[in-house]
């Protein structure tokens, strides 16, 4: 509350940006249940406003966005809803160089059950609320030790992953130039589950490198982590990060991410749709994963390729074992200052091991927008989506709609 305080007392003698917008979707799908058979088509309305506001001076960096759609379904299949998703942070220096405060929450609607198909009864929305604070000593040169606290409260609005965590980081940043530096950091953590799940602790131990230039980009960590689990006990692994964008020419870019380590949360549920033990809702599991992506730019035309491939290996004999790789394509053009169009498309294997399950599934999506005026905007879509899985369930479906935006509020107009 004294951090609110403050932050608000600063806010009135700072100009803040402001940019609010409201919205209305209305979208046609011709099978709302995603089924492989009895397919139902039914019109899907959805009004919603857009906030965002952004504040960045030497004693306070401010960041919000969020977004608040209500979904109305034609027929009785599903209820209307009300959904509120985004990202907000701030960080008060309250002692330059030396004492910040940090508050944040993310809000992200998925899906519950991997494995099925992501109608409303198969998503819900997890909300990260996180506060916390660093510390910040100057040993030597452009070296710093930082000290940093956080408190994280993640919730699930269907599933029982509620959890509570402390997290406690120790961390030395070694510049070795300008644009090239070194880092070691350790940090603990304490979960505390929802109910009677038995709590975690969770320490993790690495060095990283990191340099930017005109042309390259680098970021890699290597170092090992350790997963000790109440009445379970514990694993460890090793574990990297590594990102790396490198741009040959002005219109080319190259991404490339990877990582491996300890990830404590599933979205898989039993087959009642209810969260108990064994079933990996709060079970460890190592996920290794890569990305690579490769644009060019071709005047008013972006092309963009790329891959992936993730793969999920569970400790403690819990048979949710999975792997998926992928494909993508994206293709945006300007076809005049107003007017611009966007194809994509998206292919993924992905298979369930453990189950017996495979599914493949392929995506394209076809957009269409024309800005009217400095406040107004129309955009058309249309959408396919089709999946072949050999247990759980298979479907195709159709989508197209149109929406209009309208900025009443900020910069953007």
């Amino acid at each position: 509350m004294a951090l609110c305080a403050l932050l608000s007392g600063h806010l009135s003698a700072q100009a803040v940006e402001i940019v609010a917008a409201i919205h209305y979707s209305s979208e046609y799908t011709t099978n709302t249940l995603l089924t492989d058979d009895n397919e139902i088509g039914e019109w899907i309305h959805a009004p919603g406003v857009n906030l965002v506001a952004q504040h960045d001076s030497a004693a306070l960096a401010l960041d919000v966005g969020y977004d608040y759609i209500r979904r109305i379904y034609q027929k009785d299949i599903f209820q209307d809803e009300n959904v509120l998703t985004g990202v907000s942070t701030a960080r008060w220096y309250a002692l330059p160089q030396r004492l910040d405060f940090f508050v944040s929450n993310s809000r992200t609607e998925s899906t519950v059950r991997a494995r099925q198909a992501e109608t409303q009864a198969n998503r819900q929305v997890i909300s990260n609320t996180s506060a916390g604070s660093t510390l910040r000593f100057r040993p030597r040169g452009a070296d710093e030790l930082q000290f940093e606290y956080s408190f994280h409260d993640i919730n699930s609005n269907q599933t029982r992953t509620d959890s509570k965590r402390h997290n406690a980081t120790a961390r030395y940043l070694v510049g070795l130039s300008a644009n090239r530096g070194l880092q070691m950091e350790t940090t603990y953590s304490n979960i505390e589950y929802e109910g009677l799940f038995p709590d975690a602790q969770f320490l993790i131990a690495s060095i990283g490198y990191s340099q930017t230039s005109r042309m390259l980009d680098l970021d890699i960590n290597v170092g090992y982590n350790w997963y000790d689990r109440e009445e379970r006990g514990g694993t460890g692994d090793p574990t990297y990060q590594a990102a790396l964008t490198w741009r040959p020419t002005p219109t080319a870019t190259l991404a490339a991410n990877a990582f491996h380590g300890i990830v404590d949360q599933s979205t898989s549920l039993d087959g009642t749709g209810s969260a108990v033990e064994n079933t990996g809702i709060n079970a460890a599991f190592v996920e290794t994963r890569g990305d690579l992506d490769l644009s060019q730019s071709f005047g008013r035309t972006l092309l963009t390729i790329g891959g992936y491939w993730v793969q999920e290996e569970y400790a403690n004999d819990v048979p949710l074992d999975n792997s998926r790789i992928g494909g993508r394509v994206a293709l945006s053009r300007n076809l005049t200052r107003r007017t611009s169009l966007t194809i994509t498309g998206d292919y993924s294997n992905r298979d369930f091991r453990d189950q017996g399950d495979e599914q493949d599934e392929v995506r394209a999506d076809l957009r269409a927008s024309h800005r009217i005026n400095r406040s107004l905007e129309l955009s058309g879509t249309v959408s396919f989506q089709k999946r072949a899985a050999q247990t759980s369930r298979s479907y195709e479906e159709w989508r197209s709609g149109l929406a209009l935006y309208y900025t009443f509020w900020g910069a953007s107009r």
